[in-house]
């Protein structure tokens, strides 16, 4: 890296910061991983630095909406995620989530979903360079702006992030 910004690895969830203005974020989970995952992925969807998560393993719906709280996400072709409990689907979100999305037929697919099914909808890339992509995006000081244009974006009226996205470019 070159240091433009510091690249935070998350190895629990009780890990992800609070906040963040720069550098980048990496997320890799094998099956699991430790501590309270909603209030995890609460924090992860609002930290203001791009998310790279790698995937792999056979996990719960966790990892669904691991891949859909992140910027990228990469995932081994063995993983399988299960979403059958509908208790875990709807205390992690994920029908809100999956709807922005248009991705709510994972839910009632066959389970356990795998990589490539995850890939088919766009959500991962299979095989790919999670930590290249976070060392990247860590040392591009427009991907945080690209970030925080995204989150403004999704709350605003189409001028509203116009007139966001204008002051952002003054930034850069």
């Amino acid at each position: 890296m070159s240091g433009v910004g510091e690249l935070h690895e998350i190895h629990s969830w009780d890990e992800v910061p609070r906040g963040l203005r720069d550098g980048a974020v990496l997320i890799e989970i094998d099956g699991a991983l430790a501590g309270d995952a909603a209030r995890g992925l609460i924090r992860l969807a609002a930290l203001d630095v791009p998310v790279v998560g790698s995937l792999a393993g056979a996990g719960d719906a966790t990892l669904l909406a691991t891949a859909l709280t992140c910027a990228y996400t990469t995932a081994t072709a063995a993983l399988t995620v299960d979403c059958s409990s509908a208790r875990t689907v709807l205390e992690l979100g994920l029908p809100w989530m999956l709807l922005q999305r248009g991705a709510t037929s994972l839910l009632f697919a066959p389970q356990p979903l795998t990589a490539a099914r995850l890939a088919g909808a766009g959500l991962v890339e299979q095989d790919g360079d999670a930590r290249a992509a976070a060392e990247r995006l860590a040392d591009d000081p427009g991907a945080a702006l690209l970030v925080r244009s995204l989150r403004a974006a999704a709350r605003s009226s189409a001028a509203q992030a116009a007139a966001y996205d204008r002051e952002l470019l003054e930034l850069l």
